[in-house]
């Protein structure tokens, strides 16, 4: 009885993930990773390489993403790439989407954005990795293999001083069957996000930030940051989720073209260990390579 509940619990674990999208604390730094409408949006190319491992303390989930995005058409529209491989235990998902957005001026200092991708998921369980007490049992004699092709969009508001979006990353919802088991193996998010700066003097600027995250059927999640750009070059500060997360973010200018980042996360529930702790990074590379394009100046809405 105990091998199968164990089991039962791992499998829940495994379903559980597949209907999540990977957590991104470095939405603060890429929010191309959960909005389309960001592509193009600092008016260079900008590519980046992120990399997160949750709960190092245990075999918890990690994520490897890519993007690339560049501002096209004199700065009105933008193209983009995401990359995103995400495993945890027996299961991964692994994706790559293809981004457009366009810009159209509100005011002279404000700015509407939509966007809009498309692409190809591929989803996996492999059952060999799976301790399993009967080794006859037909459900876990194959591995589960499934493509799928899927759609998202997203729309950004932005002035001098503040930025409010939305998106849905994935539109389309898919499923599987594992013998008599029918499961959801990707569920709609839906992601809204905003920010505000304060400039407190002339070299330091406050910016607080929140991202809230919708899945129907299951509790909002709401991750709130502050931190502290100082001339326009580090930026520091603290963040949570829920309140069950405490985390710590940082990021450095190194040259006009490097940009690094790293969350710092330790869970504030007691149900998980200290030790459980999460860390992510980013490394960001911005050029100008278009005679339209800006040189990269500042992290204010990074």
């Amino acid at each position: 009885m105990k091998y199968y509940i164990s089991l039962v619990l791992l499998l829940m674990v495994v379903i559980a993930n597949a209907q999540q999208d990977p957590l991104y604390a470095q939405y603060m730094n890429n929010p191309f990773l959960l909005n389309p409408a960001y592509a193009g949006f600092q008016n260079n190319l900008s590519t980046s390489v992120g990399y997160r491992q949750q709960w190092s303390g245990m075999e918890g989930p990690k994520t490897f993403n890519v993007t690339a995005d560049m501002s096209i058409m004199n700065r009105r529209g933008g193209a983009g790439l995401v990359i995103v491989t995400d495993r945890i235990g027996a299961s991964s998902r692994s994706e790559i989407m293809t981004a457009y957005s366009y810009k159209i001026p509100l005011s002279t200092s404000t700015t509407l954005s939509f966007g809009m991708q498309g692409g190809i998921i591929h989803y996996k369980i492999d059952y060999s990795k799976l301790a399993v007490y009967d080794l006859n049992d037909p459900l876990f004699g194959g591995n589960e293999d499934l493509w799928r092709p899927n759609a998202g969009a997203g729309l950004v508001v932005n002035g001098e001083r503040f930025l409010v979006a939305v998106s849905v990353p994935r539109l389309f919802e898919s499923s599987a069957s594992v013998g008599s088991i029918h499961q959801t193996v990707m569920s709609r998010h839906y992601y809204f996000s905003g920010a505000y700066i304060i400039p407190i003097s002339p070299k330091v600027v406050f910016k607080p930030s929140t991202l809230l995250r919708y899945v129907p059927g299951a509790p909002i999640s709401a991750d709130v940051a502050a931190s502290f750009i100082f001339n326009e070059r580090f930026q520091s500060g603290v963040f949570t989720r829920n309140i069950n997360t405490l985390g710590v973010l940082l990021q450095i200018a190194m040259n006009d073209n490097f940009l690094l980042g790293y969350i710092f996360e330790v869970p504030t529930r007691k149900a998980l260990p200290s030790n459980f702790v999460t860390h992510e990074f980013t490394l960001t590379l911005k050029l100008s390579v278009l005679n339209f394009h800006e040189p990269f100046s500042s992290l204010d809405f990074e």
